[in-house]
C-alpha cells in the first residue's frame, strides 16, 4: 500500500501593501486568485501551490521550489518599495546588481 508524504513550509512575511504584493506577483507573471488578505499562487513548473495570508503575516507552500519562489517574491515586493519611497522623497534609486540598490538625495 503506497503512503504519500506532503511536506508543507509557512515563512513569516509581512507585506504592509497588499497593492505592491499583487504589483510584485504581477511583475514576476503570477496571476494570484484573492479572497480577502489572502493571495494565492500556483507554480506552473511543480503545480505546487503558495498562499500568502497578510493578516498572519505567513506564506504556507508545499513541496519542493517554494522557498525560490517566496525569495523572488520578497526581492520584488523590496525593490517596489523602495522605488515608492525614493520616489516619495524625491531621491534617485540606483541599483548596483545583485539586488543592491542605493539611494541618493
Amino acid at each position: 500500500m503506497p503512503c504519500y508524504v506532503v511536506r508543507t513550509t509557512s515563512v513569516k512575511f509581512v507585506a504592509a501593501s497588499s497593492n505592491r504584493l499583487l504589483q510584485a506577483l504581477d511583475f514576476l507573471g503570477f496571476k494570484p486568485a484573492i479572497r480577502g488578505n489572502m493571495f494565492s499562487i500556483r507554480d506552473s513548473r511543480s503545480g505546487n501551490s503558495i498562499l500568502f495570508d497578510l493578516d498572519k503575516e505567513l506564506v504556507t507552500y508545499s513541496g519542493l521550489g517554494g522557498q525560490g519562489i517566496v525569495n523572488k517574491v520578497k526581492r520584488e515586493y523590496t525593490r517596489l518599495t523602495l522605488q515608492e519611497v525614493a520616489k516619495r522623497k524625491r531621491w534617485a534609486l540606483r541599483s548596483l546588481g545583485n539586488n543592491k540598490f542605493q539611494m541618493v538625495r
